[in-house]
């Protein structure tokens, strides 16, 4: 993790900054296929023709679980095979028959060896993209942005044989112009809410305790009409496995069934990204996170949705788009491992290059040499004192997904740094 404070935030609104004339943030996955129209676009723009497939987003009260392979027959599901599930997403869970695309929480429950899952829409052909990674008897979650199939399902595929879990979070509704909610909103650079391991006037902040929840507020980060907000939850000196839940505000039931992060073992750091419905309650906008265990909490911000009271534009809806992989440093002619403060490029789809503002993607980092962490920003911009993807020893493979904004080089999207903590 990195233990610098951020710099202070300053006022946010749904105006992005000046990074040029891109139509659409895309998804890429590796871009994992979901893309979103511009946050960054010039006066005037939201007059202009609505891209080919754009949509705005809908958060669900509250996650629903669609699949768990561990209850046969509790979950209407279609198992293809030992190490694929079919699940009907549209016309399901208050998600419409129309939808074009769904954010999910994907869950395995691994048995035995090294595994990886990827999540695609029905009818495609396997991706060559992962979306979760997990080593043997371990029990991972991660965020997942993908485009539904033609029946309006997606196909979720292990390497190997495991328990697979998905809990829907939100979807994407077609539009044919411009609308009020449901479009991302990317901050410049991503910024630090919450770090409970950092001092205040009082002392430092005590550990989270076991089976409590905890309030963060993110109105520094969010705009007043913001209906939901993306970030990034990371757990960290976990004093055992378990898992982390987050929620709004208003919440006020038993401890959420769903999970939006699983930890493994003693002293594990691991982050996931989260979409969590938020209001203004007395000028302030929050969240709250249930811990089932012990652990210190960072909260980082990348942006946010609109909601009814914003005013009406294209900017920030979203166009899904297949699984595609746009970066690998293990290929041949490829830099290679990153070592500490490293840097590396990553190109949008040529598709999309110079017209998305930013992109929804998983991100992996592979055999690690010692514990440390991936932070994720647009390119050519200061590295933000921010975290996507963290590990806690050698030979880790750990997946994110990341929604980040994305510089207008027209061939670049991205940088990615690795540091040790």
């Amino acid at each position: 993790m990195n233990d610098s404070t951020p710099t202070p935030a300053s006022p946010v609104s749904d105006v992005g900054g000046a990074f040029g004339r891109r139509r659409f943030l895309a998804g890429a996955g590796a871009v994992v296929g979901a893309a979103t129209a511009g946050s960054f676009l010039p006066e005037g723009f939201a007059e202009a023709e609505t891209p080919a497939g754009a949509g705005n987003f809908h958060i669900l009260d509250n996650a629903v679980r669609l699949a768990d392979t561990r209850s046969p027959g509790a979950y209407d599901v279609d198992r293809v095979n030992d190490r694929r599930i079919r699940v009907r997403v549209g016309g399901v869970a208050g998600v419409p028959d129309e939808a074009t695309g769904a954010v999910f929480t994907v869950t395995a429950v691994n048995w035995g060896d090294p595994n990886h899952v990827t999540v695609f829409p029905t009818g495609q052909a396997l991706p060559l993209a992962s979306n979760l990674n997990t080593t043997p008897w371990a029990v991972n979650a991660n965020m997942v942005t993908v485009k539904l199939g033609s029946t309006g399902s997606i196909d979720v595929e292990s390497l190997m044989p495991c328990d697979l879990i998905v809990d829907v979070l939100g979807y994407y509704q077609p539009v044919d112009g411009a609308v009020r909610a449901g479009r991302f909103v990317s901050l410049d650079t991503p910024r630090r809410a919450y770090d409970s391991r950092e001092l205040t006037a009082g002392g430092p902040l005590s550990i989270i305790p076991d089976d409590s929840f905890t309030t963060i507020d993110v109105t520094a980060e969010t705009a007043p009409t913001a209906s939901a907000v993306v970030l990034n939850l990371t757990a960290t000196e976990c004093t055992r496995a378990g898992h982390f839940s987050v929620v709004p505000e208003g919440y006020d039931g038993p401890p959420p069934s769903t999970s939006s992060l699983n930890a493994s073992a003693p002293g594990d750091t691991r982050a996931s990204a989260v979409v969590c419905p938020i209001t203004t309650i007395g000028g302030r906008r929050r969240i709250k996170v249930y811990s089932i265990f012990s652990a210190h909490l960072i909260v980082d911000v990348a942006g946010y949705y609109t909601g009814e009271s914003a005013a009406l534009s294209q900017i920030g809806l979203f166009v899904p788009l297949a699984p595609t992989r746009i970066k690998d440093t293990r290929a041949p002619g490829e830099i290679g491992r990153l070592w500490p403060g490293w840097i590396v490029e990553a190109p949008l789809p040529a598709a999309i290059a110079g017209e998305a503002s930013a992109v929804a993607m998983n991100v992996t980092g592979v055999e690690s040499r010692a514990a440390g962490y991936l932070t994720v920003t647009a390119a050519r911009q200061k590295v933000p004192f921010v975290s996507n993807v963290n590990w806690t020893g050698p030979w880790a493979v750990v997946p994110n997904h990341v929604i980040s904004a994305a510089t207008d080089t027209h061939e670049h999207l991205r940088r990615l740094v690795t540091s040790r903590r």
